[in-house]
């Protein structure tokens, strides 16, 4: 009796520190990514110019390699920049296990994945009456990506 309590006080001790000590995340640092690397960019990218040129399998081979890098400097001090060629600038505070990024041109929500190496951002206008329409917006879609951590 005595030794089948010890191992099921062994087995609760076990949950209790897997399930309860998990890691906070940990946002902040250099992020980096290839915005024609989300989702179908390129190929969506190829069969535009491919139409628009008559020359679908040259575009197509073009667009491989072609690279738009951003990178996102996510800063303890509740601020953010975005590069991609041109600079974004926003606040951001975190709100359970994501992010609320809060700018003129760049706004959204991200997540981090659970090894935090990946933070998953989705670009989108959070208030409707906010200045931040002049960024990535496409009518009334998000934009969503993929960032991997600089290390």
């Amino acid at each position: 009796m005595k030794r089948r309590l010890f191992f099921s006080f062994i087995i609760l001790l076990s949950c209790i520190m897997l399930l309860g000590c998990s890691s906070p995340k940990n946002f902040t640092g250099k992020w980096k990514t290839d915005i024609f690397d989300q989702g179908t960019v390129r190929e969506d990218g190829a069969k535009i110019a491919g139409k628009a040129t008559g020359q679908a399998d040259l575009a197509s081979i073009i667009s491989k390699y072609i690279h738009w890098n951003a990178t996102m400097e996510i800063k303890k001090d509740g601020t953010l920049t975005m590069d991609n060629g041109e600079t974004f600038s926003a606040k951001w505070h975190q709100k359970g296990d994501k992010i609320v990024i809060e700018g003129k041109n760049i706004s959204g929500i991200a997540t981090l994945s659970d090894d935090q190496k990946t933070l998953y951002f989705e670009n989108k206008p959070l208030n409707d009456n906010s200045d931040n329409q002049n960024g990535f917006m496409i009518g009334e879609n998000s934009l969503k990506f993929e960032f991997k951590k600089v290390e």
